[in-house]
């Protein structure tokens, strides 16, 4: 037994609580969300949630409670601590971040997971936020401040791209996986770039949100919301009723409409649709019909070759080819660079991209379809050996033959298949997070020399 499961067992005992707030990172996170739930107020102890235990090394956490972990694991999880056994009551991010890029949507698998499981999700974000960079203009402009010599450019920037995640994702799965937003206030933007920190004597400087009310008086209807939401799956639960059931909540429902790119006033479609076909903003990837993208895929210079051809007419593609539009992402980004990867942002949005551009009908029990294809397709000259290679050593580590799995030169339609089917014989919490969710998300991954089917094409 190792020295975090005896620990666990010891504060399991003596511990009279209903409740367990997990952490994955900060303590000062889980000691937060019970100082200001109803429900876990004095009713909940704070346990951390190692990388370790995660990967399967407790053998107190059960498979059951594990499986919430099969994309990403978040910041707090609260289960009821008689009930390790089962799936976590709901799943928590608070992000500090700014709203800048991808910073908010390379988590959105977290959320996900937590959706697929039909386990409540909230999030606690800044949906705007100061930031000051050099301005290397030459022009006018507002908003431009000396400091030390230098030219400095004030911007406030927002966060939507998450938001509309979201939303489709609580629309689909009926689960309601919701955004709130940390409170700013433009007399601390020199000071916090904005952001209203906590004032709590026992919280304070510890760089978390405030409170629903601040020790000046001050109220935050969002932070009220986001607890209120908190305590309202924990009664959901107790009285054993359905998650779908909250979607009729009111404060569910206020909280969705805040984000419906319908009647939101937070951003607009031009913010988050695509560049082709639809003139938005989003750049990295596009729609095409699917007729056109295998044309596009047999040109391919590592991928020509009657083997391509076998792949296409294989019958593990006929579900690709009966899906009219294909969305494409496609990278130039060097896998190598900074050894990050294609973790951060790509496999936030890949999964982020699935349910935004390629879930347009599909609900209820057929969730698990797509309306359109969805294609990775990182372009850089290493991005080949990076796969191969990530793949390798996750085989290597779960003792599969990987002496058997021929990475080129394939020549049977199964060599194909069986990479990724043993793949997902690994258990999906220990894999590396670029392969659970590209392989899980993607129907298809396409490197300059190679090509994967994801989990979709196999199962």
């Amino acid at each position: 037994m190792t020295n975090y499961d005896q620990q666990l067992i010891n504060t399991l005992k003596s511990c009279n609580r209903d409740y367990i707030v997990w952490y994955t990172g900060s303590k000062d996170q889980a000691d937060y969300i019970i100082e200001y739930s109803k429900k876990l107020s004095g009713n909940a102890d704070s346990l951390p949630l190692p990388d370790s235990a995660i990967k399967g090394n407790s053998k107190i956490l059960s498979k059951n409670f594990l499986e919430y972990f099969f994309l990403d694991f978040p910041d707090i999880i609260i289960s009821k601590r008689l009930k390790l056994d089962e799936l976590p009551i709901m799943g928590i991010e608070i992000l500090e971040q700014k709203p800048v890029g991808w910073n908010h949507t390379q988590r959105f698998p977290r959320a996900a997971a937590s959706a697929i499981c039909g386990v409540p999700f909230a999030y606690l974000m800044p949906q705007k936020r100061y930031m000051f960079d050099e301005y290397k203009s030459k022009g006018e402009a507002n908003n431009i401040y000396n400091i030390g010599g230098k030219l400095i450019k004030e911007n406030l920037r927002q966060e939507f791209q998450l938001l509309f995640s979201l939303y489709k994702l609580s629309d689909i799965h009926q689960v309601p996986c919701l955004a709130f937003f940390w409170p700013i206030n433009d007399k601390y933007k020199f000071l916090s770039e904005g952001l209203v920190y906590n004032d709590n004597p026992q919280l304070r400087w510890k760089q978390l949100p405030p409170g629903p009310v601040s020790q000046t008086g001050e109220k935050f209807e969002e932070i009220d919301n986001f607890f209120k939401f908190i305590d309202l799956v924990i009664n959901c639960y107790e009285d054993k009723k359905p998650v779908s059931k909250l979607m009729q909540e009111v404060l569910i429902q206020k909280s969705l409409d805040k984000i419906n790119p319908q009647k939101t006033t937070l951003y607009n479609e031009k913010h988050i649709k695509l560049k082709n076909p639809d003139n938005g903003n989003i750049k990295i990837a596009y729609r095409i019909k699917t007729s056109e993208f295998i044309k596009k895929i047999k040109k391919l210079p590592g991928l020509e070759g009657n083997y391509l051809d076998k792949l296409i007419q294989s019958k593990n593609f006929n579900k690709f080819l009966s899906r009219p539009f294909s969305v494409i992402v496609k990278i130039n980004s060097d896998p190598n660079k900074g050894s990050r990867g294609f973790s951060d942002p790509y496999s936030g949005v890949i999964a982020s991209f699935d349910y935004r551009y390629c879930r347009e009908k599909t609900k209820g029990k057929d969730i698990g379809s797509r309306d359109y294809n969805l294609v990775f397709m990182p372009m850089h000259k290493n991005s080949t050996q990076f796969f191969e290679k990530i793949l390798n050593i996750q085989f290597r580590v779960n003792k599969k033959a990987v002496e058997k799995i021929k990475w080129r030169d394939r020549t049977e339609v199964h060599d194909t298949v069986n990479i990724t089917k043993q793949l997902f014989e690994i258990p999906s919490f220990v894999l590396k997070k670029e392969l659970k969710n590209f392989f899980y998300f993607s129907d298809l991954i396409v490197t300059p020399k190679n090509l994967f089917f994801g989990k979709s094409l196999i199962y």
